[in-house]
Protein backbone atom coordinates (compact mmCIF):
# COMPACT_ATOMS: atom_id res chain seq x y z
CA UNK A 1 0.00 0.00 0.00
CA UNK A 2 1.78 3.51 -0.74
CA UNK A 3 2.38 5.69 2.22
CA UNK A 4 -0.61 8.05 1.40
CA UNK A 5 -3.27 5.47 1.57
CA UNK A 6 -1.61 4.50 4.93
CA UNK A 7 -1.92 7.86 6.48
CA UNK A 8 -5.44 8.33 4.77
CA UNK A 9 -6.36 4.54 6.52
CA UNK A 10 -5.16 5.55 9.80
CA UNK A 11 -6.86 9.22 9.90
CA UNK A 12 -10.39 7.20 8.76
CA UNK A 13 -10.30 4.77 11.93
CA UNK A 14 -9.17 7.82 14.08
CA UNK A 15 -12.07 10.02 12.64
CA UNK A 16 -14.70 7.24 12.84
CA UNK A 17 -13.87 6.20 16.31
CA UNK A 18 -14.73 9.65 17.83
CA UNK A 19 -17.71 9.51 15.41
CA UNK A 20 -19.19 6.15 17.02
CA UNK A 21 -19.20 8.37 20.16
CA UNK A 22 -21.96 10.42 18.53
CA UNK A 23 -25.41 10.13 19.95
CA UNK A 24 -29.31 10.98 19.20
CA UNK A 25 -31.42 13.03 20.87
CA UNK A 26 -33.75 11.82 23.74
CA UNK A 27 -36.88 11.97 21.72
CA UNK A 28 -34.97 9.53 18.87
CA UNK A 29 -33.35 7.32 21.15
CA UNK A 30 -36.88 6.53 22.73
CA UNK A 31 -38.26 6.34 18.78
CA UNK A 32 -35.47 3.49 17.72
CA UNK A 33 -35.95 1.84 21.04
CA UNK A 34 -39.25 1.01 19.39
CA UNK A 35 -37.36 -0.55 16.44
CA UNK A 36 -37.79 -4.26 16.51
CA UNK A 37 -34.27 -6.82 16.93
CA UNK A 38 -34.55 -9.10 13.55
CA UNK A 39 -31.61 -10.82 11.91
CA UNK A 40 -31.08 -12.80 8.54
CA UNK A 41 -29.06 -15.11 6.78
CA UNK A 42 -28.07 -14.91 3.18
CA UNK A 43 -25.02 -15.66 1.57
CA UNK A 44 -23.22 -17.22 4.29
CA UNK A 45 -23.55 -13.40 6.02
CA UNK A 46 -26.04 -13.13 8.54
CA UNK A 47 -27.13 -9.63 9.50
CA UNK A 48 -28.52 -7.94 12.43
CA UNK A 49 -30.74 -5.37 11.84
CA UNK A 50 -33.21 -3.23 13.33
CA UNK A 51 -37.10 -2.71 11.99
CA UNK A 52 -39.67 -0.08 12.10
CA UNK A 53 -43.24 -0.99 11.37
CA UNK A 54 -45.78 1.91 10.96
CA UNK A 55 -48.34 2.33 13.67
CA UNK A 56 -52.06 1.57 12.31
CA UNK A 57 -51.85 0.80 9.18
CA UNK A 58 -54.64 0.27 6.61
CA UNK A 59 -55.39 -3.42 5.58
CA UNK A 60 -55.63 -2.10 2.00
CA UNK A 61 -53.06 -0.03 1.28
CA UNK A 62 -49.12 -0.27 0.86
CA UNK A 63 -46.23 1.62 2.40
CA UNK A 64 -42.99 2.39 1.35
CA UNK A 65 -39.70 0.96 2.93
CA UNK A 66 -36.60 3.08 3.60
CA UNK A 67 -33.19 1.18 4.16
CA UNK A 68 -30.02 2.89 6.20
CA UNK A 69 -26.68 1.70 5.91
CA UNK A 70 -24.24 3.98 8.74
CA UNK A 71 -20.80 4.17 8.70
CA UNK A 72 -17.91 2.32 9.49
CA UNK A 73 -17.99 4.01 13.27
CA UNK A 74 -21.08 1.96 13.92
CA UNK A 75 -20.16 -1.82 12.79
CA UNK A 76 -20.40 -5.02 14.99
CA UNK A 77 -23.04 -7.21 16.14
CA UNK A 78 -24.74 -5.40 18.68
CA UNK A 79 -27.86 -4.32 16.77
CA UNK A 80 -27.61 -0.98 18.75
CA UNK A 81 -24.82 0.36 17.36
CA UNK A 82 -26.37 1.62 13.72
CA UNK A 83 -29.72 3.44 15.29
CA UNK A 84 -28.20 5.10 18.58
CA UNK A 85 -25.49 6.78 16.91
CA UNK A 86 -26.71 8.82 14.25
CA UNK A 87 -30.43 10.14 13.30
CA UNK A 88 -30.69 8.39 10.01
CA UNK A 89 -32.95 5.72 10.83
CA UNK A 90 -34.86 7.39 13.34
CA UNK A 91 -35.61 10.68 11.41
CA UNK A 92 -38.13 8.48 9.41
CA UNK A 93 -40.26 7.42 12.22
CA UNK A 94 -40.66 10.28 13.78
CA UNK A 95 -44.42 11.06 14.53
CA UNK A 96 -44.66 14.33 12.62
CA UNK A 97 -43.08 12.34 9.63
CA UNK A 98 -44.89 9.19 10.30
CA UNK A 99 -48.17 11.67 10.64
CA UNK A 100 -47.55 13.00 6.62
CA UNK A 101 -46.50 9.48 5.54
CA UNK A 102 -46.26 6.40 7.00
CA UNK A 103 -43.35 4.24 6.12
CA UNK A 104 -41.21 0.94 7.33
CA UNK A 105 -37.62 1.39 8.05
CA UNK A 106 -34.77 -1.24 8.19
CA UNK A 107 -31.19 -0.59 9.56
CA UNK A 108 -29.06 -3.64 9.21
CA UNK A 109 -25.88 -3.63 10.62
CA UNK A 110 -22.10 -4.43 8.92
CA UNK A 111 -19.80 -6.97 10.94
CA UNK A 112 -16.63 -5.22 10.53
CA UNK A 113 -14.61 -2.96 8.04
CA UNK A 114 -13.65 -5.70 6.40
CA UNK A 115 -16.92 -7.13 5.92
CA UNK A 116 -18.57 -3.37 4.97
CA UNK A 117 -21.27 -2.64 2.78
CA UNK A 118 -19.32 -2.83 -0.77
CA UNK A 119 -15.34 -3.59 -1.19
CA UNK A 120 -14.15 0.12 -2.13
CA UNK A 121 -10.98 0.65 -1.86
CA UNK A 122 -9.54 2.09 1.61
CA UNK A 123 -8.08 5.87 0.92
CA UNK A 124 -10.29 6.47 -1.84
CA UNK A 125 -10.00 10.13 -3.35
CA UNK A 126 -12.25 9.40 -6.67
CA UNK A 127 -13.91 6.71 -8.40
CA UNK A 128 -13.69 3.02 -8.71
CA UNK A 129 -14.98 0.16 -10.88
CA UNK A 130 -17.40 -2.30 -10.16
CA UNK A 131 -16.80 -4.43 -12.67
CA UNK A 132 -13.32 -4.79 -11.05
CA UNK A 133 -15.32 -5.56 -7.04
CA UNK A 134 -17.86 -7.68 -7.06
CA UNK A 135 -20.65 -7.32 -5.02
CA UNK A 136 -20.48 -8.88 -1.67
CA UNK A 137 -22.37 -10.75 0.50
CA UNK A 138 -23.24 -8.28 2.55
CA UNK A 139 -24.98 -6.16 0.07
CA UNK A 140 -26.24 -9.62 -1.37
CA UNK A 141 -27.76 -10.21 2.42
CA UNK A 142 -29.12 -6.61 2.27
CA UNK A 143 -30.98 -7.36 -0.86
CA UNK A 144 -32.37 -10.30 1.04
CA UNK A 145 -33.65 -8.32 4.18
CA UNK A 146 -35.89 -5.90 1.31
CA UNK A 147 -37.08 -9.23 -0.60
CA UNK A 148 -38.16 -10.68 2.72
CA UNK A 149 -39.65 -7.61 4.23
CA UNK A 150 -41.84 -7.05 1.22
CA UNK A 151 -43.04 -10.89 1.06
CA UNK A 152 -43.99 -10.12 4.92
CA UNK A 153 -45.35 -6.84 4.79
CA UNK A 154 -47.28 -4.35 2.62
CA UNK A 155 -44.88 -2.57 1.30
CA UNK A 156 -44.71 -0.84 -2.07
CA UNK A 157 -42.36 -1.91 -4.90
CA UNK A 158 -42.79 1.02 -6.29
CA UNK A 159 -41.35 3.34 -3.58
CA UNK A 160 -38.03 0.99 -1.64
CA UNK A 161 -35.46 4.24 -0.76
CA UNK A 162 -32.43 3.63 0.25
CA UNK A 163 -29.86 5.95 2.34
CA UNK A 164 -26.13 6.07 3.96
CA UNK A 165 -23.61 7.82 5.59
CA UNK A 166 -20.15 7.37 4.61
CA UNK A 167 -19.12 3.82 4.09
CA UNK A 168 -22.68 3.55 3.94
CA UNK A 169 -22.69 6.43 1.20
CA UNK A 170 -20.22 4.24 -0.70
CA UNK A 171 -22.78 1.38 -0.28
CA UNK A 172 -25.95 3.07 -1.21
CA UNK A 173 -24.26 4.06 -4.13
CA UNK A 174 -22.79 0.59 -4.95
CA UNK A 175 -26.56 -0.78 -4.36
CA UNK A 176 -28.69 1.39 -6.81
CA UNK A 177 -25.92 0.20 -9.24
CA UNK A 178 -26.10 -3.69 -8.66
CA UNK A 179 -29.79 -3.11 -8.47
CA UNK A 180 -31.07 -0.14 -10.41
CA UNK A 181 -34.80 -0.82 -10.96
CA UNK A 182 -35.57 -1.59 -6.92
CA UNK A 183 -35.41 1.54 -5.78
CA UNK A 184 -37.42 5.06 -6.28
CA UNK A 185 -33.99 7.19 -4.78
CA UNK A 186 -31.06 7.40 -2.76
CA UNK A 187 -29.48 9.53 -0.62
CA UNK A 188 -25.39 9.95 -0.61
CA UNK A 189 -24.02 11.39 2.31
CA UNK A 190 -20.36 12.02 2.21
CA UNK A 191 -19.58 8.41 -0.30
CA UNK A 192 -18.69 8.17 -3.71
CA UNK A 193 -19.11 4.90 -6.05
CA UNK A 194 -18.33 4.31 -10.17
CA UNK A 195 -19.08 6.87 -12.18
CA UNK A 196 -18.82 4.69 -15.26
CA UNK A 197 -21.08 6.06 -18.02
CA UNK A 198 -22.55 3.02 -18.87
CA UNK A 199 -23.48 1.68 -14.68
CA UNK A 200 -24.66 5.39 -14.71
CA UNK A 201 -27.04 5.14 -17.30
CA UNK A 202 -29.02 2.54 -16.02
CA UNK A 203 -29.98 4.58 -13.00
CA UNK A 204 -31.29 7.60 -14.69
CA UNK A 205 -34.78 6.94 -12.94
CA UNK A 206 -32.97 6.64 -9.77
CA UNK A 207 -33.21 10.12 -7.97
CA UNK A 208 -30.43 11.53 -6.26
CA UNK A 209 -29.62 13.83 -3.47
CA UNK A 210 -25.57 13.93 -2.41
CA UNK A 211 -24.18 15.55 1.09
CA UNK A 212 -21.05 16.83 1.44
CA UNK A 213 -18.80 18.81 3.31
CA UNK A 214 -16.01 20.39 1.30
CA UNK A 215 -13.55 20.26 3.83
CA UNK A 216 -14.15 16.62 4.63
CA UNK A 217 -10.67 15.06 5.66
CA UNK A 218 -11.79 11.73 5.61
CA UNK A 219 -14.06 11.06 2.17
CA UNK A 220 -13.05 13.45 0.43
CA UNK A 221 -15.80 16.10 -1.79
CA UNK A 222 -14.05 14.85 -5.08
CA UNK A 223 -16.05 11.46 -4.44
CA UNK A 224 -19.36 13.14 -4.69
CA UNK A 225 -18.06 15.25 -7.32
CA UNK A 226 -16.97 12.89 -9.69
CA UNK A 227 -20.11 11.54 -9.65
CA UNK A 228 -22.21 14.29 -10.04
CA UNK A 229 -19.82 15.48 -13.02
CA UNK A 230 -20.48 12.19 -14.50
CA UNK A 231 -24.40 12.35 -14.11
CA UNK A 232 -24.90 15.99 -15.12
CA UNK A 233 -22.72 14.70 -18.21
CA UNK A 234 -25.36 12.09 -19.15
CA UNK A 235 -27.73 15.16 -19.33
CA UNK A 236 -29.21 15.22 -15.92
CA UNK A 237 -30.51 18.32 -14.50
CA UNK A 238 -28.51 19.60 -11.20
CA UNK A 239 -30.47 21.08 -8.19
CA UNK A 240 -27.83 23.09 -6.08
CA UNK A 241 -28.92 24.18 -2.51
CA UNK A 242 -25.72 25.18 -1.05
CA UNK A 243 -22.52 25.24 -2.82
CA UNK A 244 -21.77 24.88 -6.54
CA UNK A 245 -19.70 21.51 -6.38
CA UNK A 246 -15.77 22.22 -6.49
CA UNK A 247 -15.93 26.23 -6.52
CA UNK A 248 -16.28 28.82 -3.69
CA UNK A 249 -19.81 29.88 -4.90
CA UNK A 250 -22.39 28.95 -2.44
CA UNK A 251 -25.63 30.18 -2.77
CA UNK A 252 -27.05 28.33 0.69
CA UNK A 253 -30.18 28.70 -0.18
CA UNK A 254 -33.01 29.78 2.54
CA UNK A 255 -35.67 28.26 3.62
CA UNK A 256 -38.38 30.13 1.75
CA UNK A 257 -35.85 29.41 -1.95
CA UNK A 258 -35.26 25.55 -0.52
CA UNK A 259 -39.52 25.19 -0.53
CA UNK A 260 -39.59 27.33 -4.45
CA UNK A 261 -37.05 24.30 -4.95
CA UNK A 262 -38.86 21.40 -3.64
CA UNK A 263 -42.08 22.48 -5.72
CA UNK A 264 -40.40 21.68 -8.95
CA UNK A 265 -39.67 18.07 -7.66
CA UNK A 266 -36.13 17.97 -8.28
CA UNK A 267 -34.69 14.02 -8.43
CA UNK A 268 -31.13 15.04 -9.13
CA UNK A 269 -29.69 17.32 -6.18
CA UNK A 270 -25.99 18.45 -4.84
CA UNK A 271 -26.23 19.94 -0.91
CA UNK A 272 -22.18 20.62 -0.93
CA UNK A 273 -21.53 22.78 2.66
CA UNK A 274 -18.85 25.08 3.42
CA UNK A 275 -17.03 23.30 6.67
CA UNK A 276 -18.15 20.68 9.19
CA UNK A 277 -15.62 18.23 8.22
CA UNK A 278 -16.99 14.36 7.76
CA UNK A 279 -19.70 14.28 10.00
CA UNK A 280 -20.91 17.40 8.74
CA UNK A 281 -21.86 16.01 5.59
CA UNK A 282 -24.55 13.87 7.04
CA UNK A 283 -25.53 16.43 10.43
CA UNK A 284 -25.73 19.42 11.85
CA UNK A 285 -22.53 20.43 13.39
CA UNK A 286 -21.30 22.80 16.19
CA UNK A 287 -18.27 23.91 14.43
CA UNK A 288 -20.35 25.40 11.55
CA UNK A 289 -23.12 28.24 11.31
CA UNK A 290 -24.30 26.14 7.80
CA UNK A 291 -27.48 24.05 9.41
CA UNK A 292 -29.86 21.75 7.83
CA UNK A 293 -27.21 19.43 7.03
CA UNK A 294 -28.12 15.64 5.32
CA UNK A 295 -30.84 14.12 8.37
CA UNK A 296 -31.18 17.56 9.78
CA UNK A 297 -32.50 18.94 6.48
CA UNK A 298 -35.80 19.99 7.10
CA UNK A 299 -36.86 19.15 3.28
CA UNK A 300 -35.22 15.62 3.16
CA UNK A 301 -37.44 13.31 4.15
CA UNK A 302 -40.85 14.67 2.20
CA UNK A 303 -38.82 14.91 -0.65
CA UNK A 304 -37.18 11.03 -0.85
CA UNK A 305 -40.89 9.80 0.50
CA UNK A 306 -41.95 11.47 -2.47
CA UNK A 307 -40.26 9.65 -5.11
CA UNK A 308 -41.96 6.59 -6.82
CA UNK A 309 -40.25 4.79 -9.61
CA UNK A 310 -41.44 5.21 -13.32
CA UNK A 311 -44.85 2.81 -14.77
CA UNK A 312 -44.09 0.80 -17.66
CA UNK A 313 -46.61 0.26 -20.08
CA UNK A 314 -47.55 -3.49 -19.24
CA UNK A 315 -49.02 -5.70 -21.29
CA UNK A 316 -51.84 -8.24 -20.00
CA UNK A 317 -54.01 -10.72 -21.54
CA UNK A 318 -57.42 -9.18 -22.08
CA UNK A 319 -59.46 -12.95 -21.14
CA UNK A 320 -57.35 -12.74 -17.56
CA UNK A 321 -57.69 -9.02 -16.89
CA UNK A 322 -61.46 -10.02 -17.37
CA UNK A 323 -61.55 -12.86 -15.78
CA UNK A 324 -62.63 -14.89 -19.06
CA UNK A 325 -65.99 -12.52 -19.47
CA UNK A 326 -66.48 -9.68 -22.23
CA UNK A 327 -67.52 -5.81 -21.48
CA UNK A 328 -70.42 -4.78 -23.08
CA UNK A 329 -69.89 -1.73 -25.64
CA UNK A 330 -69.73 1.92 -24.57
CA UNK A 331 -70.52 0.90 -20.87
CA UNK A 332 -71.45 3.88 -18.99
CA UNK A 333 -70.63 2.00 -15.93
CA UNK A 334 -67.52 0.01 -14.71
CA UNK A 335 -68.15 -3.39 -14.41
CA UNK A 336 -65.54 -5.18 -11.37
CA UNK A 337 -64.06 -8.64 -12.09
CA UNK A 338 -61.60 -10.12 -9.86
CA UNK A 339 -57.75 -10.54 -10.76
CA UNK A 340 -57.70 -14.61 -11.02
CA UNK A 341 -56.10 -15.43 -13.81
CA UNK A 342 -53.01 -13.20 -13.94
CA UNK A 343 -50.17 -12.02 -11.56
CA UNK A 344 -50.48 -7.84 -11.22
CA UNK A 345 -47.09 -6.53 -10.09
CA UNK A 346 -47.75 -4.37 -6.65
CA UNK A 347 -46.76 -1.33 -8.85
CA UNK A 348 -50.02 -1.75 -10.55
CA UNK A 349 -52.02 -1.65 -7.68
CA UNK A 350 -54.47 1.81 -6.85
CA UNK A 351 -53.67 3.14 -10.35
CA UNK A 352 -55.61 4.61 -13.35
CA UNK A 353 -54.52 2.80 -16.78
CA UNK A 354 -55.31 3.55 -20.15
CA UNK A 355 -56.26 0.51 -21.77
CA UNK A 356 -54.90 0.23 -25.47
CA UNK A 357 -54.87 -2.13 -28.58
CA UNK A 358 -51.66 -3.59 -29.83
CA UNK A 359 -52.36 -1.10 -32.79
CA UNK A 360 -52.23 1.62 -30.19
CA UNK A 361 -55.83 2.46 -29.63
CA UNK A 362 -56.91 4.04 -26.72
CA UNK A 363 -60.55 1.85 -25.97
CA UNK A 364 -60.72 1.88 -22.68
CA UNK A 365 -59.58 2.99 -19.22
CA UNK A 366 -58.97 0.84 -16.19
CA UNK A 367 -58.76 1.26 -12.11
CA UNK A 368 -56.14 -1.64 -9.97
CA UNK A 369 -57.74 -1.67 -6.51
CA UNK A 370 -54.93 -1.89 -3.95
CA UNK A 371 -56.44 -5.54 -3.40
CA UNK A 372 -55.65 -6.36 -7.17
CA UNK A 373 -59.25 -6.28 -8.12
CA UNK A 374 -59.57 -4.69 -11.73
CA UNK A 375 -62.44 -2.17 -12.80
CA UNK A 376 -62.34 -1.51 -16.40
CA UNK A 377 -64.63 0.25 -18.90
CA UNK A 378 -64.16 -0.45 -22.51
CA UNK A 379 -65.59 1.17 -25.78
CA UNK A 380 -65.65 -2.34 -27.70
CA UNK A 381 -65.95 -6.13 -26.55
CA UNK A 382 -62.61 -8.05 -25.81
CA UNK A 383 -62.58 -11.60 -26.97
CA UNK A 384 -61.20 -14.18 -24.89
CA UNK A 385 -57.38 -14.55 -25.33
CA UNK A 386 -56.99 -11.33 -26.77
CA UNK A 387 -54.31 -8.93 -25.65
CA UNK A 388 -54.15 -5.21 -24.10
CA UNK A 389 -51.72 -2.89 -22.68
CA UNK A 390 -52.26 -0.91 -20.08
CA UNK A 391 -50.45 2.76 -19.49
CA UNK A 392 -50.42 4.16 -16.22
CA UNK A 393 -52.27 7.63 -16.17
CA UNK A 394 -52.95 10.50 -13.41
CA UNK A 395 -56.83 10.17 -13.75
CA UNK A 396 -59.17 8.40 -15.55
CA UNK A 397 -58.79 8.95 -19.06
CA UNK A 398 -61.47 9.43 -21.61
CA UNK A 399 -62.33 6.50 -24.12
CA UNK A 400 -61.59 6.56 -27.78
CA UNK A 401 -65.71 5.59 -29.24
CA UNK A 402 -64.19 4.29 -32.48
CA UNK A 403 -64.07 0.36 -32.97
CA UNK A 404 -60.46 -0.77 -33.13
Amino acid sequence: MKPGLVFRAAVICLVLQVSSQASISAQDQAIVNTFLYRSHTASNVTLPYRLFVPKNMIASERYPLVVTLHGAGEVGNNNTNQVNAHPIAAIWARDSNQAKQKCFVASPQAPSWDQRWCDFPSGITGTYSTDKISENNQMRCVKAIIDSLRRAYPIDSNRIYICGMSMGGFGTFDAILRYPTLFAAAAVMCGGGDSATLKLSSIKDVSLWFFHSNNDGTVPPSCSRILIAALQKLGRKLAITNCVPGTGTCPNLSGPQMDSLMKTNPTFISSEYTGGDHEGGWRDVSTSTIKGRGCDNPFFVAWMLSQKRPLAATPVRADGLLHNKSVPANNAKAVMYGSNGIVLPDELRGSFFAVYSLTGQLVGNAFVGKNGTVSIRASHTFGKGGVVVLRPVQTEPAIDTKKP
